[in-house]
C-alpha cells in the first residue's frame, strides 16, 4: 500500500512539473490529496446520515422536525450545500480505469462522469427539495397541509436520490484504505472479525431503520396525515393499536408533534419482524398493510436467515485458531495420557525447570505453524507470494533491527540485498522452561537473538556457575565466539538454560548474547508461575463473576433491599470488596508479558504501565467501598438507595470484566491444577459449558436491565401504590392475584423470575408477547434489547454449530470409515474363505472383524483415531511432537517410551543415553491387531521387538505345531528381546508367530533401529548384546538339532 501511495505521488508531480503536459493539471485534484481525503471521509458521513434521516422525515416524521426546529433546518441546508459541492468536484477529480492508470484530462474526466449517469443522479439529489417546500408554504400550518400536495411530495420524492449515494458509498471506503495513511492504519490495527461484526451491527440497525420507516409510511398513506382525529377515524394498523393500548402516560404515537414515540413503536414491530421474536401486539389492519407486511416480514425473514449464516462464517473464521489449537490440545492430552512415564529423573532429562513435561508441552505452542525451526518465509506464508523486491523489503522489516545489533551484520559493512539474503535464512526458535541449548541438530551453531524470554548462561553442563542474562528486545552481544572454528570451540561452548518460554531469532554463524545484570527490585516482583498469585487470580476470577450477576440484580431488581436487610449477606459483599481493594494495589507488583511476549519485571516499569493504561484509576473507583456507605444511608433513612449518584461506582467493578479472560488465560498457563484439569476435560464439552455460562450470564443482564427500566420509570421506587399508579410495563402486567407478584421491595424474586422471563423469551425469539413495553422509554429501551438479543442470538447458533462440527468429528470419521468398511464387505467376492487360506484361529468371519477392529479403535482411544494408518511412528501418534523444540521433542519422546525401552536389557539407560534412547523411540511404531490375527514380521519394517501395551495372545515357532506358550497381557512385557539379535538366515526356519486372541497395542521396535544403536554403542552391545544373541543362537542350535534327532528316529 505505500509503494502504491508513494508511486501516485510521485506521478502527480512528474505530470505537474512537465511543462508540455496539459495546462489544466493544476486544476486536477489527484487520488492522493489530503484534502480530498478529508473531504470523501466527510461525504460518507453525510450518506450515512441521509440514510438514515430521509426515511425518517418521509415515513415517521412528515418533516415535522425540520420544518419546526430552524437550527435543524439550516442544518440540513448545509449539507445540501455539501452534495452540490460535491457534484461540481467530480469533474475536477482524477480517476482510474479498468487498467488502472490514471485518467487526469479534464475532458475525459468530464465525459466518464456524464456517461456514467451519476451526474444526473448527483443532480437530482443536491436539489434543495427542502428549501423549496419552505419557500412555497412559508407558514408551518400551511406546509404540514402542504405535504399533501403532489408538488411537495414529488420535491420530498426527489430527497431519495441521495440514497443512490450509498451506491458508491463502499468505492470511498475502499479508495480511502487504498490511499489515506490513516485510514490504513487504523484498518491494519482493527481485527478482521471486530470489524465485521461492526459491519453486521451498522448494517442491523440500518435495515431495521428503513423496515419501520416503511411500515409508519403505509399507515401515513392510509391515512392521508398524522392528524389525531384522521388516524383514530381511518382504518390503520397505529390508529387499531392505539385504541387496543392506550393507557394514560403510556406510548403515544399519533399527532404530528408525537413523531419520537412513533418512531420507536415502529421499530420495535421491526424488531420483532427481523429477529423473529414475533410478540403480536402490533398486526396490520387493511388489505394493503397485509400485503406489505407480508412483503417486509419476507425480507426480514432473508435478510436475518443471511445475518445468521454470515455471522457463522464470521464465528467460524475466528473460531479457526481455537479449532487448530483444540485439534493440537486434544493430540497433546492423547500424548500426556500415553506417557508410559509421568515423571523421569532429571539425569535423563536435563531439565532445569522442575516443571512436567505435559505442562511444559502444553505451554510450548508455535501458534498454527507445523514445526518449530521456521524461516521467514514459512512464519509468514505472504512472502512467496510477494514480488522479489517486496519480499526483501518486508524481510529487511522482519530483521533489520535485530541484525543492526551485530556490527558485521549492520548495515554499516553489507548491502540492503545482502541483509535480506542473510534474514530469509534466519529461523524462529521456541524453547519451553527448563530446555538447554548449545547448538541446533540440524542447523548447528548460530547467533541466538532474544525476541521475548529470558535464561542462563554456563559454558558448559555441568558447572553450575551461572549468569543471569535478562531478555532485552533484540540485543545481540558477544558475536566473536561463533565465528570461531568448531574443533577450537566446542570444549567451552556456551550453553544456554531457558526459565521462561523464549523466542529466539537464530542466526546461522552469528553471535552470543553477554550476560546481564540482575534486577535489584526482583525479590518483591510477584511472577505470574507463583502458587500464590496463580490461587489469587483464580479467587478474582470468582470474585468477578459474581458481581457481573450481583450489580445488576441490586440495581434493576431488588434495590439493595436484600443487602441491606440481611447482615450476613452484606457482610460478605463488604469482604469482596475488600478483596477488589487489595488487588488494586496488588498489581504494582505483578510482572507481566508485553505485546512481544517479553516478561517485564521491572518495577517501575510495571507501575508506569499500570498507571498510563488507566486501570489503576478504575480499579481504584471500582473498590471504592460504595456498598459500606450506601448501608449506613439505609440504615438513617430505611430506604433503599440505588438511586444513589454514588452507586454509578459500583458499576467500575463491570469493567473488571474486560479482564478476566486474560486471568483465565494467565492460570492455564501457570496453573499446573487447571491446566491438568484443561487437559483431561473434553473441549467440546468446555466450550458447550462456556456458552450455556454465557446465555445465563447475557440472559440476566438483560433481564435486570428491563427491570431497571421500570425502576426508573416508576421513580426509583418499588412501593406499590406508585407502580400501579405509574404507567409503567411491570404495573400495566400485573393483575392482583394468587399468582406471581413483582410489585414490593420484598417481593424481588418474583421481580427477577418475570424479568428473566421477558429477557429468555426475547433472546430465543419466542415472544409470547404476554409482557410488553408502554412508554416511550420502554419501546426505546425494548428496541435495543431486542437487537442485541438477536444479534447475540445468532451469535451463540454460530458457535454452538462451530462446537458441535468440533465435538462431532471423531463420531463423524468413525460413520465414515464404517461406511467405508461396509462397501469393501460388499465387494468380496468370497463371503467366507477356508481356514487353510485365512491362517485364522478365531471362527469369526472377516467382515465381523473388520468392524470390531475399527470399533475397538475408537472406544480404546488407542492412537490418534483419524490417522490414515495403523504403523504410526509417535511423531506421527502424536503430531503435537513435530511443533515442539528438539530438547522438548527428546523429552516427550523418553516420556513416552522410557518404562517400555527399560524392559529391554540393552537398550535400557545403563548402556545408552537419554540421546541414544530419544533416537530408538522415534523411529519406534506403534502397531494394533485385531482377534485372530498373527504376526511374525512387519512387511515394511521386517523384525523387530514386540512390547504390549494391551491385550494378550499366544506365541509358537511356526503355525503347524500347535505347542504354543501363552503370552498374558503385562504391561510393557517385551517378546522376542534375544532372538531378534540373530540373522535373518538363521533364524526364519525357526521364528515366533503370535497370535493375537483379542484387541491387541504393541510398540513395535524395528531390527535396524537397535542395530545402528549397538553399532554406535559397543558397550552395550559387548557387556549385554552379545550375550544375548549367544543365548539366542544356542536355543534356535537346540531347535535344530531336536528336529534332527526326530528325523533319524
Amino acid at each position: 500500500m505505500a509503494a502504491k501511495q508513494s508511486e501516485m505521488r510521485s506521478n502527480s508531480n512528474h505530470y505537474r512539473n512537465h511543462p508540455q503536459i496539459n495546462k489544466g493539471l493544476k486544476f486536477v485534484i489527484f487520488p492522493t490529496n489530503t484534502k480530498i481525503l478529508w473531504w470523501d471521509f466527510l461525504m460518507i458521513l453525510v450518506v450515512f446520515y441521509y440514510a438514515f434521516s430521509i426515511p425518517y422525515h418521509f415515513g415517521i416524521g412528515g418533516g415535522y422536525a425540520v420544518i419546526t426546529n430552524m437550527r435543524f433546518f439550516i442544518f440540513q441546508l448545509c449539507l445540501d450545500g455539501l452534495f452540490i459541492i460535491d457534484s461540481i468536484l467530480v469533474f475536477f477529480r482524477a480517476y482510474r480505469d479498468v487498467d488502472g492508470r490514471i485518467i487526469f484530462y479534464h475532458r475525459s474526466i468530464a465525459r466518464n462522469y456524464i456517461k456514467s449517469g451519476w451526474f444526473f443522479i448527483n443532480f437530482l439529489a443536491s436539489i434543495p427539495t427542502l428549501l423549496i417546500s419552505y419557500i412555497q408554504y412559508p407558514n408551518q400550518e400551511y406546509l404540514l397541509e402542504g405535504l399533501h400536495s403532489n408538488g411537495v411530495r414529488f420535491f420530498f420524492f426527489l430527497g431519495f436520490f441521495k440514497m443512490f449515494r450509498f451506491i458508491g458509498m463502499k468505492r470511498r471506503i475502499r479508495h480511502l484504505l487504498d490511499t489515506s495513511e490513516f485510514a490504513s492504519g487504523l484498518w491494519v490495527k482493527v481485527n478482521i472479525t471486530t470489524a465485521k461484526m461492526m459491519e453486521f451491527v451498522v448494517l442491523i440497525l440500518l435495515l431495521t431503520h428503513w423496515l419501520g420507516c416503511i411500515w409508519g409510511f403505509i399507515a401515513f398513506v392510509e391515512v392521508g396525515s398524522w392528524d389525531e382525529e384522521s388516524m383514530l377515524s381511518t382504518p390503520n394498523w397505529m390508529g387499531n393499536w392505539q385504541k387496543i393500548t392506550t393507557i394514560p402516560g403510556g406510548l403515544y404515537a399519533l399527532g404530528w408533534e408525537n413523531h419520537t414515540g412513533r418512531y420507536w413503536l415502529c421499530m420495535f414491530w421491526a424488531s420483532q419482524t427481523i429477529t423473529s421474536i414475533g410478540y403480536g401486539d402490533i398486526s396490520p389492519v387493511t388489505t394493503a398493510e397485509y400485503a406489505v407486511a407480508n412483503f417486509l416480514m419476507l425480507c426480514a425473514g432473508i435478510f436475518w436467515a443471511y445475518v445468521i449464516g454470515s455471522l457463522v462464517e464470521i464465528v467460524a473464521n475466528a473460531n479457526k485458531l481455537n479449532r487448530d489449537c483444540i485439534t493440537r490440545m486434544d493430540d497433546a492430552s492423547q500424548m500426556v495420557c500415553d506417557f508410559a512415564a509421568q515423571k523421569l529423573p532429571e539425569k535423563m532429562t536435563g531439565s532445569t525447570a522442575g516443571v512436567k513435561a505435559s505442562k511444559r508441552g502444553s505451554l510450548h505452542k508455535n501458534s498454527l505453524d507445523e514445526k518449530n525451526a521456521l524461516t521467514l518465509s514459512e512464519a509468514y506464508p505472504t512472502l512467496d507470494i510477494l514480488s522479489p523486491e517486496l519480499r526483501k523489503l518486508c524481510a529487511l522489516h522482519l530483521t533489520h533491527t535485530y541484525l543492526e545489533t551485530i556490527p558485521y551484520l549492520s548495515s554499516k559493512y553489507l548491502s540492503a540485498d545482502e541483509q535480506a539474503e542473510i534474514a530469509l535464512q534466519c529461523r524462529t526458535l521456541e524453547f519451553a522452561a527448563g530446555e538447554h541449548f548449545s547448538s541446533h541438530p540440524e542447523f548447528r551453531r548460530g547467533l541466538l537473538i532474544f525476541k521475548n524470554g529470558f535464561a542462563f548462561t554456563s559454558r558448559n553442563l555441568t558447572k553450575t556457575n551461572l549468569n543471569w542474562t535478562r531478555d532485552q528486545g533484540g540485543h545481540a552481544a558477544d558475536a566473536n565466539e561463533v565465528l570461531v572454528e568448531d574443533e577450537y570451540y566446542k570444549e567451552k561452548q556456551i550453553a544456554y538454560h531457558f526459565i521462561s518460554f523464549s523466542k529466539v531469532l537464530f542466526v546461522p554463524r552469528s553471535a552470543i548474547m553477554n550476560a546481564l545484570g540482575k534486577n535489584p527490585g526482583l525479590k518483591y516482583v510477584i511472577f505470574p508461575e507463583e502458587k500464590k498469585a496463580q490461587v489469587w487470580d483464580f479467587l478474582m476470577i470468582l470474585v468477578i463473576i459474581f458481581y457481573a450477576f450481583y450489580i445488576p440484580f441490586h440495581a434493576g431488581i431488588s434495590s439493595g433491599y436484600f443487602t441491606f436487610t440481611n447482615k450476613g449477606f452484606f457482610g460478605f459483599v463488604v469482604s469482596m470488596n475488600a478483596v477488589f481493594f487489595i488487588d488494586t494495589f496488588m498489581v504494582f507488583f505483578r510482572a507481566y508479558r508485553d505485546d512481544d511476549g517479553v516478561l517485564i519485571f521491572s518495577l517501575r516499569t510495571i507501575r508506569r504501565r499500570y498507571i498510563r493504561s488507566g486501570w489503576f484509576f478504575v480499579n481504584l473507583l471500582a473498590s471504592f467501598p460504595t456498598t459500606s456507605i450506601l448501608y449506613a444511608k439505609y440504615r438513617q433513612n430505611d430506604m433503599t438507595v440505588t438511586g444513589d449518584t454514588l452507586f454509578i461506582l459500583e458499576m467500575f467493578k463491570l469493567l473488571r470484566l474486560v479482564r478476566i479472560n486474560v486471568r483465565i488465560k494467565k492460570l492455564l498457563n501457570t496453573s499446573e491444577t487447571v491446566a491438568k484439569m484443561y487437559e483431561h476435560v473434553n473441549l467440546g464439552i468446555s466450550l458447550t459449558v462456556k456458552f450455556v455460562f454465557l446465555i445465563v450470564l447475557v440472559s440476566h443482564w438483560i433481564g435486570c436491565i428491563w427491570g431497571f427500566v421500570a425502576y426508573v420509570e416508576v421513580g426509583h421506587t418499588w412501593d406499590k401504590e406508585a407502580v400501579i399508579s405509574t404507567p409503567n410495563w411491570i404495573g400495566n402486567w400485573y393483575v392482583p392475584g394468587p399468582g406471581l407478584n413483582p410489585i414490593g421491595y420484598s417481593n424481588f424474586m418474583d421481580r427477577y423470575w418475570l424479568c428473566l422471563f421477558w429477557a429468555i423469551q426475547t433472546i430465543t425469539s419466542i415472544g409470547y408477547g404476554n409482557i410488553a413495553p408502554l412508554t416511550a422509554t420502554e419501546f426505546a429501551v425494548a428496541n435495543g434489547l431486542m437487537l442485541c438479543a438477536g444479534i447475540f442470538w445468532a451469535y451463540v447458533i454460530g458457535s454452538l454449530v462451530d462446537v458441535v462440527a468440533v465435538s462431532s468429528k471423531l463420531q463423524n470419521e468413525y460413520v465414515t470409515r464404517m461406511d467405508e468398511a461396509n462397501q469393501l464387505v460388499k465387494n468380496f467376492q468370497d463371503s467366507k474363505l477356508p481356514k487353510s487360506v485365512t491362517g485364522s484361529t478365531t471362527g469369526v468371519k472377516a467382515s465381523k472383524r473388520v468392524r470390531r477392529f475399527l470399533t475397538n479403535q475408537k472406544e480404546h482411544s488407542t492412537k490418534n483415531w483419524m490417522d490414515d494408518g495403523n504403523s504410526l511412528t509417535i511423531s506421527e501418534e502424536f503430531p503435537t511432537l513435530n511443533l515442539l523444540s528438539p530438547e522438548l521433542r527428546r523429552e516427550c519422546a523418553l516420556h513416552l517410551t522410557h518404562a517400555y525401552l527399560e524392559t529391554v536389557p540393552y537398550l535400557s539407560s545403563k548402556y545408552l543415553s537419554p540421546d541414544d534412547q530419544a533416537e530408538i523411540a522415534l523411529q519406534c511404531r506403534t502397531l494394533e491387531f485385531a482377534a485372530g490375527e498373527h504376526f511374525s514380521s512387519h512387511p515394511e519394517f521386517g523384525r523387530g521387538i514386540l512390547i504390549f501395551k494391551q491385550g494378550f495372545g499366544v506365541s509358537a515357532r511356526n503355525l503347524i505345531k500347535k505347542a504354543s506358550t501363552w503370552t498374558r497381557s503385562l504391561k510393557g512385557y517385551a517378546l522376542d528381546v534375544n532372538e531378534v539379535l540373530v540373522e535373518e538366515d538363521y533364524y526364519k526356519e525357526k521364528q515366533f508367530v503370535y497370535h493375537f486372541v483379542n484387541f491387541t497395542k504393541v510398540l513395535f521396535v524395528p531390527r535396524s533401529a537397535i542395530m545402528n544403536i549397538l553399532e554406535k554403542n559397543p558397550v552395550a552391545w559387548k557387556k549385554c548384546a552379545r550375550w544375548r544373541y549367544f543365548r539366542a543362537a544356542l536355543v534356535l542350535e537346540s531347535l535344530k538339532d531336536a528336529d534332527a534327532l526326530m528325523e533319524v528316529v
